[in-house]
């Protein structure tokens, strides 16, 4: 008479599922560190299966290649980011209010994952597949519409000026806090929220913004 082969109980199915999500998270946390110190292209398949202690074929068993590797990591803090930035933004109904609810939230997140940021910030140029691209590019659009539609309501109700485009202005500050990670030290007294504020101020003050 042939065995029947036991069939996994619900315990163990998630025991071995769980433990490949972890692998999964080990693995996504060692490559965004590798793709911030060395960029994208300068990181090979071969260098985040030895940093993680893996052979290339166990690390093909969870992602097929690089850029899926890439999507992922990215895919993972974008998610996350665009979740906190509503959360942020929803603490008002003044619009004015909301950008500075955004910047500062976004600036404060930048102070807590400097790795991810520069990962996310710099390599997505590096990704080759349009899907992968399109994937990813959507997400980022959504982070820099929450804000611009922000800005685009405050000039609407006359709250800041309209003579510069939302569009513009949204770029503008987005691309300097943004570049904070890049050159701002984690040891030099200032914070990037500290940072963001004068930027803040800067820049409502020069759209007519009531204090």
């Amino acid at each position: 008479m042939q065995d029947v082969p036991r069939q996994a109980t619900a315990t163990e199915t998630t025991e071995r599922n769980g433990g490949r999500a972890s692998r999964r998270d080990e693995i996504l946390r060692i490559a965004m560190g590798l793709f911030a110190r060395n960029g994208f292209d300068g990181t090979s398949i071969r260098d985040i299966a030895d940093a993680a202690g893996l052979t290339k074929p166990a690390l093909y068993y969870h992602f097929s290649d690089k850029e899926e590797l890439y999507e992922h990591v990215v895919t993972e803090r974008m998610t996350r980011l665009n979740a906190a930035m509503r959360e942020a933004i929803a603490g008002s109904d003044d619009p004015v209010e909301q950008v500075r609810l955004f910047v500062l939230a976004h600036a404060r997140r930048m102070d807590a994952d400097r790795t991810g940021w520069i990962t996310a910030r710099h390599s997505f140029h590096s990704i080759t597949d349009p899907e992968r691209r399109e994937r990813i590019g959507r997400m980022r659009r959504e982070f820099e519409h929450m804000l611009r539609d922000r800005f685009q309501d405050a000039m609407d109700r006359g709250l800041l000026s309209s003579e510069v485009s939302a569009t513009l202005v949204t770029r503008m500050l987005l691309s300097a806090v943004n570049d904070l990670a890049r050159w701002m030290r984690t040891d030099g007294g200032m914070t990037a929220e500290d940072a963001a504020q004068a930027y803040l101020d800067v820049t409502l003050r020069g759209m007519g913004a009531r204090d």
